[in-house]
């Protein structure tokens, strides 16, 4: 019972992902191709069963474990290829244990095509409340100094995280937000905390000009907030 329940946590999800991302032209060829590598998985776990039981002589306990134990390399291939699900999953989880999370106005984030998100800056799970009221990946821009060497350098990195270094001079910040203006162009979200820095009173400092840059020329319509 347990496997099966858990089998539909994985592959309902998994379903739901591929008909919403995937492009609407050619969404039921992948749909098609998707049902064929399931259904074909399913017939080669006979081949697997008579291996295990009728040649190797295992239990239906050891069974269990080793194919349990097979499929932890195929979790980690899935985090590395979907990084901004594994977040956001995570995410979730945390906005409904450790925050109460209510979020507005989520139709006003385009289902297609580049976007620029300006955002204030209360906290530092910010990027974190963003990334889970988006149901596409987000990119944040974000200093340097924070998101470089070990872990960390190697999460945002995964994440796609546009990296702003104001101690190198006015030329290193044009080319961040050119990368941040050639990210929006190209169709991906991107999300720039425009005021520069947290907010120490709660209030909504004045934006920074780095915005305008990203925008610039650009005719894509503007849309309402979302809260």
């Amino acid at each position: 019972m347990l496997l099966g329940i858990f089998a539909g946590l994985f592959y309902v999800p998994l379903e739901a992902y591929l008909q919403h991302r995937s492009p609407r032209e050619v969404r039921g060829t992948l749909l098609a191709a998707c049902n064929f590598v399931s259904f074909a998985g399913i017939l080669s776990t006979a081949g697997i069963l008579y291996v295990m039981q009728d040649l190797l002589h295992l239990t239906p306990r050891d069974t269990f474990l080793a194919i349990g134990l097979a499929t932890v390399p195929i979790a980690l291939y899935v985090f590395l290829l979907l990084p901004h699900a594994t977040v956001r999953f995570v995410t979730w989880l945390a906005s409904h244990t450790i925050y109460r999370l209510r979020i507005y106005g989520r139709e006003n984030l385009p289902e297609t095509g580049g976007a620029l998100l300006v955002a204030n800056h209360v906290t530092w799970v910010d990027a974190a409340f963003i990334l889970i009221s988006s149901s596409r990946p987000v990119r944040m821009l974000a200093f340097a100094d924070y998101v470089k060497g070990g872990i960390v350098g190697w999460f945002t990195k995964i994440m796609g995280v546009i990296p702003v270094q104001p101690s190198e001079g006015p030329k290193s910040i044009l080319r961040s937000l050119e990368t941040a203006r050639q990210c929006v162009q190209n169709g991906e979200l991107v999300c720039i905390f425009a005021e520069g820095s947290l907010t120490r009173t709660g209030q909504l400092q004045p934006f920074q000009r780095g915005l305008l840059k990203i925008v610039e020329g650009d005719q894509r319509p503007g849309h309402p907030r979302v809260s």
